[in-house]
């Protein structure tokens, strides 16, 4: 595994503080989000199976089908309800600063 820089703690990340919401009231923290992966890929399978062996596998489906995978840098591996293009959407308006927009229903 490649070793990771750690940051400054008092330099705080322009989405610091911000969450990503996956839908059922899970959420995760924008700056912890590393990567956005299609399920269906062997090598993700072979991740998520791994970070199950672990104790690292969050899964956030509640029953529904995973669409999407989301890696941390903490090493955990999250399934999500959600496409890939949704969650990237999400990210993308919470980064910009439409946190208030993350498709939240009214």
């Amino acid at each position: 595994m490649m070793a990771r820089a750690k940051a400054d703690p008092g330099s705080r990340s322009p989405q610091a503080g911000q969450i990503l919401t996956l839908g059922h009231g899970a959420a995760v923290a924008l700056e912890r989000v590393v990567a956005v992966a299609n399920p269906l890929s062997a090598p993700v399978q072979r991740l998520a199976h791994e970070a199950e062996g672990k104790g690292l596998l969050l899964n956030l489906t509640f029953g529904r089908r995973a669409r999407c995978v989301l890696l941390l840098d903490s090493g955990h591996v999250v399934l999500a309800p959600l496409t890939p293009e949704t969650v990237l959407a999400r990210w993308t308006a919470a980064r910009q600063g439409g946190g208030a927009d993350q498709g939240g229903r009214p």
